[in-house]
């Protein structure tokens, strides 16, 4: 059973989702102020950040704010991390989709950890409106600048009929549905 604040929760959020599908606003391409650097980052953090830049050939921060850069460094090193401890064969290459991406903050990341041929992110609520006036749409144009992203996508799966191919390969329409609790 679901509380009443789960309920109207559930009720917003369905009524916005409606509403930013029908108007689709873009205040167009979000662009983000470089960081530049980093300052004030302790020994350990800096010693960390510095071996991904030298083993991945990235600076994040001089694309991105700070923060979006940190999360991409902090994203990045889960990925360096798990994969060495695993002791799998690093995948290069290939076609990489990520279904869920949101604003695919961290294409970036994906970009220079997996060097896939095509990278693609697909987002249900790609109209989904943040302070500011900006969309995910207009965030992902932003995250996947070819400067960042070359071989990168952006898709919304409530406008994707799924008949597109992907690098030759046929790919499923997502199955989307919206649930409501009476």
């Amino acid at each position: 059973m679901y509380s009443l604040l789960q309920r109207l929760r559930s009720f917003r959020h369905g009524f916005w989702y409606g509403i930013s599908e029908r108007l689709r606003w873009s205040r167009g391409t979000f662009e983000e102020t470089p960081a530049r650097e980093h300052s004030a980052l302790g020994s350990e953090k800096a010693e960390r950040i510095a071996a991904l830049r030298q083993r991945y050939q990235v600076q994040f921060e001089l694309q991105m704010n700070a923060a979006t850069s940190l999360r991409n460094y902090e994203y990045l090193e889960l990925l360096d991390r798990g994969w060495r401890e695993s002791g799998m064969d690093m995948p290069v290459g290939g076609v990489l989709c990520d279904i869920g991406c949101a604003s695919f903050w961290y294409a970036a990341t994906l970009q220079s950890f997996f060097r896939p041929r095509k990278l693609l992110g697909v987002e249900v609520e790609g109209y989904r409106l943040f302070r500011g006036g900006y969309t995910r749409s207009d965030y992902a144009a932003g995250y996947l600048a070819p400067d960042l992203c070359a071989a990168a996508g952006f898709r919304l799966a409530s406008r994707w009929t799924g008949s597109g191919t992907l690098d030759g390969s046929r790919m499923q329409a997502p199955m989307l549905s919206w649930w409501r609790h009476a």
